[in-house]
């Protein structure tokens, strides 16, 4: 027959540790947190470059372009 357990051994055995926030997983959350914060900002920077970029005229016309003097 097994030996029974009391429920504090259980309860420590099935605890998380208590161990303090790693560099590790600070570097991971701020590396996480860049990566999204430049996907956002690239991705703000072509929305605003498509949407005004549709009502420039094109690059040839300018060529023909007589200002008045």
């Amino acid at each position: 027959m097994p030996q029974r357990r009391s429920t504090t051994e259980i309860l420590k055995k099935r605890a998380r540790p208590t161990e303090g926030i790693s560099a590790r997983l600070i570097l991971k959350y701020s590396l996480l947190a860049a990566a999204i914060f430049i996907l956002s900002g690239a991705l703000t920077s072509a929305i605003i470059y498509f949407y005004l970029s549709k009502d420039l005229p094109k690059i040839s016309s300018l060529t023909e372009y007589h200002p008045s003097i």
